[in-house]
């Protein structure tokens, strides 16, 4: 038995107390309990709408309640139904068919002894409606029949269209939550139950909206801050069908109702939620279409693209009208608009009787106005300002200690005048003490028409107007901010156009300590007044990891002495993995180079011909020990004289630099995707002129196995990404048929689990395989095709110059 049925049975004494007060008592009270039949309405369940994680909310109390009624009965053809059956109710007519208890009351008593139904085979059929909680004289009565003048037969309730007269508003209805409830095939001629129960739907859903802030520029003084003015809610149905459409709504037209509601709620980055919720008719509205997502595109970042396949006229919508104030004070008027529906990428439909609980989470001003040369990064976004200029940079504040390229863009609102003096001047302050920054302009011109200020940058031509990455140079080279005729004097930027550019390159941190500049805007409008701003630009450093390694034997006046050994040695791992971020705020999520889901090991996972790409061992030779690889005994010293060991699993930079040599990956420019977690790594490293990397220079690489299963315990609970999840690294699998040597299509990654101990990743022939293959969810033992998370790493903190 339903849980809903016992509840009836242990509530129904208290339940008669309201329904008998209507009653004739000489009626039901002189029919026996077993000629008689209690029908019972009660609210059903809200069906939780799975929009979000968090669970739903049963139904409050006031949802729940039942104040008026209105039962129908209907034959199998849909006629009404005849008899005496209702006769102890005063409001129902002679004939039956309809009957409408008194305030509260939640059972109907019906007589079902013999000659109470005109017809006893129509009575062995029967349909009951009821419809809960409607305005006064929605079902006006026929003096002689006592039923509605409006419901001739079964068709027209199922046909009818609920319009209250009140309007709908924001909160419940005065009269209660409105519902319906049908029951069909019903016999109410037998005598094996007593008692019937009715469960009825709301013609309504419940909103939620919890709004949480969460910028990555982090929090200073009670800022970034968002406060509440104003929300509104759009195409609100004023009408609903008793019965749900099958197909949907379809256009709404005059029916349909914008409602405004103040607020003054405010909340402060990662502090504090607000929360609204309302009550609306259900809407089944479809999606004008489909969005061509750019490939890149993860399917969370879909909802920024929500508002661009809503059929704007009938969808609703939930519009939250706020004060932003960014983390240095600067104030902006903006509206965030989210489409309802059971997901945040491309579902229009609002059931009845279901809770859309939305978590929302705002990170910060992406988009200004609806002109399509402002930015595009995020539809749901829109910002009106009184500002004279807006600065759209994404991570100021989020640099990472490898060398960076973040790139910044000026809107200049008002018209430069006769006199030609709206300009921004753009510096760095105090740039001798900050020698690890510097910039580049890309004037607006050049933007529109793909073009680059020199031929050291990159140029997207005429067909990428205003493009993510144009004008960006081509490498980040070794000289690039110490040679005067790289940019080592650009401190300083004058622009002169609405939406020119600046590209800030900074340098690789190799302190241990975090570091910070400020950038001052100083702004001269029209009239020649002046307004002036600061932002501030900060990096992190890296995090070392100390582990042990092989080592070579000791050469002393030409003998080589003892066997070599172990040694302990650091090396330094990034903070933020770039493919994580969207640094670039012309980009719309799916162009940037730094948004993976992760990448295949290798070139397209695979080797070629090749079997294995190690063992690493010593030979001793006239010149001293060297380096050979197994495979081919060519000889490979790019990068001994760095790390000497005969062991691959700590030996990560000389066989990422193995990897990048057998895949010819060498060279690529910065807004090129790297094709494989070597490659990914590989490209921290700072380039000669032509785009390669010399010897001495390949610092950063990817990480052996056991370097990375070292790292990954050490920092397991400062980074969440860390807590679940594989990590590649470079070694290679062992050889599938269990013989020496190395898989050609396999690679080793590695997780660390809640306990503290790593997933192990070896592998070999048969049970072995089958223990750690990742592709069975037992190890990491993966396949090179699988893309799997990715940290860089440096091998010391001794610049390249």
């Amino acid at each position: 038995m339903r849980f809903c049925k016992l509840l009836y049975l242990l509530a129904m004494t208290a339940s008669f107390v309201s329904c008998y007060s209507d009653l004739d008592q000489n009626v039901p009270s002189v029919v026996s309990e077993g000629q008689s039949l209690s029908i019972s309405f009660e609210s059903d369940r809200m069906l939780p709408q799975t929009v979000t994680t968090r669970i739903s909310d049963p139904k409050t109390e006031e949802e729940k309640k039942i104040n008026t009624l209105h039962i129908f009965f209907f034959g199998p053809g849909g006629e009404y139904l005849e008899g005496k059956y209702l006769e102890g109710y005063p409001q129902a007519g002679e004939q039956g068919g309809y009957c409408a208890p008194s305030q509260g009351a939640t059972i109907l008593k019906i007589d079902r002894s013999e000659g109470a139904f005109d017809k006893a085979d129509s009575a062995k059929a029967a349909t009951i409606v009821a419809v809960a909680n409607v305005e006064e004289f929605t079902f006006p009565l026929e003096d002689g029949t006592r039923r509605p003048s409006n419901i001739k037969r079964l068709g027209d309730l199922e046909k009818f269209l609920y319009k209250p007269k009140n309007g709908v508003a924001l909160g419940l209805p005065e009269e209660g939550m409105p519902m319906f409830g049908i029951s069909r095939g019903n016999d109410l001629t037998t005598t094996t139950t007593n008692a019937l129960t009715i469960e009825m739907k709301a013609l309504m859903a419940r909103i939620d909206l919890n709004v949480k802030l969460d910028s990555e520029e982090g929090s200073t003084g009670g800022l970034p801050r968002m406060q509440l003015v104003e929300w509104s809610v759009k195409n609100l149905p004023v009408q609903v069908p008793f019965v749900q459409p099958v197909d949907g709504t379809g256009a709404l037209g005059e029916n349909k109702k914008a409602i405004k509601s103040t607020s003054n709620q405010q909340i402060t980055n990662r502090n504090g939620e607000m929360n609204l919720s309302f009550y609306m008719f259900e809407n089944l509205q479809k999606k004008t279409g489909d969005y061509d997502y750019p490939d890149s595109v993860k399917v969370d970042e879909y909802q920024r693209y929500k508002p661009l396949i809503a059929d704007v006229d009938n969808a609703t919508c939930v519009e939250l009208h706020s004060f932003y104030t960014t983390y240095n004070n600067y104030l902006y008027d903006a509206t965030y608009t989210l489409y309802l529906g059971a997901n945040h990428t491309d579902d229009f439909k609002v059931y009845r009787n279901r809770q859309y609980k939305n978590n929302i989470t705002v990170k910060g001003i992406t988009k200004v106005g609806n002109n399509p040369d402002h930015i595009t990064l995020d539809a749901r976004v829109n910002v009106t300002t009184d500002n004279p200029f807006f600065i759209s940079i994404l991570r100021e504040r989020n640099h990472d200690a490898h060398f960076c390229i973040t790139p910044m863009d000026v809107y200049m609102f008002e018209d430069k005048g006769e006199d030609d003096l709206v300009k921004m001047e753009v510096s760095i302050d105090a740039p001798d003490d900050h020698t690890w920054i510097r910039m580049e302009k890309v004037t607006a011109a050049q933007m529109e028409a793909g073009e680059a200020p020199n031929d050291k940058c990159l140029a997207l031509g005429q067909d990428n107007p205003f493009h993510a990455g144009n004008g960006k140079r081509r490498y980040f080279t070794t000289n690039l901010l110490t040679d005067e005729s790289e940019l080592k004097n650009n401190t300083t930027m004058t622009l002169e156009t609405h939406r020119d550019r600046i590209y800030f390159y900074i340098d690789e941190n190799l302190t241990l300590e975090d570091r910070s500049v400020n950038i001052h805007f100083k702004y001269t409008g029209p009239d020649g007044s002046v307004k002036e701003r600061d932002m501030l630009i900060s990096q992190t450093h890296l995090l070392p990891v100390t582990i042990e390694e092989y080592y070579e034997p000791e050469l002393l006046d030409g003998v080589w002495l003892g066997q070599g050994g172990r040694r302990t040695v650091t090396i330094y791992m990034e903070v933020v993995e770039e493919y994580l971020e969207h640094y670039d705020p012309l980009n719309e999520f799916g162009e940037n180079v730094q948004i993976y889901s992760g990448l295949p090991w290798g070139n397209n996972g695979y080797i070629g011909n090749k079997t294995g790409i190690i063992n690493l061992k010593y030979e001793l030779t006239t010149e001293g020990m060297r380096l050979q690889w197994d495979w081919n005994d060519n000889w490979y010293d790019d990068c001994k004289a760095t790390f000497e060991t005969s062991h691959n699993w700590y030996q990560g930079l000389l066989v990422t630099n193995r990897i990048i040599y057998d895949f010819g990956q060498g060279e690529m420019n910065l807004n090129e995707q790297p094709e494989s977690a070597a490659e990914y790594c590989y490209n921290r490293n700072k380039r000669n002129s032509d785009g390669s990397v010399a010897d001495g220079n390949k610092k950063w690489f990817l990480p052996g196995i056991r370097q990375m299963e070292r790292s990954l315990m050490k920092y397991y609970n400062q980074f969440p990404e860390f807590q679940g999840n594989f990590y590649w690294s470079s070694a290679a699998g062992e050889v599938e048929n269990g013989s020496s040597g190395q898989s050609s299509v396999r690679a080793r990654a590695t997780k660390v689990n809640a306990d503290g101990s790593y997933v192990n990743s070896g592998g070999g022939d048969g049970e072995g395989e089958e223990h750690y293959a990742y592709e069975k969810g037992k190890g990491g033992y993966a396949l090179r095709t699988e893309k799997l998370r990715i940290r860089a790493f440096r091998n010391d903190l001794v610049p390249i110059e």
